[in-house]
């Protein structure tokens, strides 16, 4: 329970800790988009996942949305991708 209560508030034990950081400042710094995927049948961690972010890129020539891959990645055993994304969508 107690680390379901430090994730839930931000507070960790690891460097970002020592540094002052939270854990949401932590992953805010390292992408500006997190993903934490769950399982709904089963409440674990949904790992092997493959997500994608796609920005609207146009439309073709019969006004159908183009989208091109900004980033892809597949979550790890928690669930997670850390560095989804290594900046802003441009």
């Amino acid at each position: 329970v107690s680390k379901l209560g430090n994730h839930l508030s931000g507070q960790g034990s690891g460097a970002a800790a020592k540094e002052g950081l939270t854990g949401r400042e932590t992953m805010a710094a390292k992408s500006p988009v997190t993903t934490h995927v769950l399982d709904t049948a089963t409440g674990l961690p949904a790992s092997g996942l493959k997500l994608r972010i796609s920005k609207k890129s146009g439309e073709n020539e019969k006004g159908e949305l183009v989208w091109t891959t900004v980033a892809e990645h597949v979550t790890n055993e928690d669930g997670r991708v850390s560095g989804l994304m290594s900046g802003p969508i441009s």
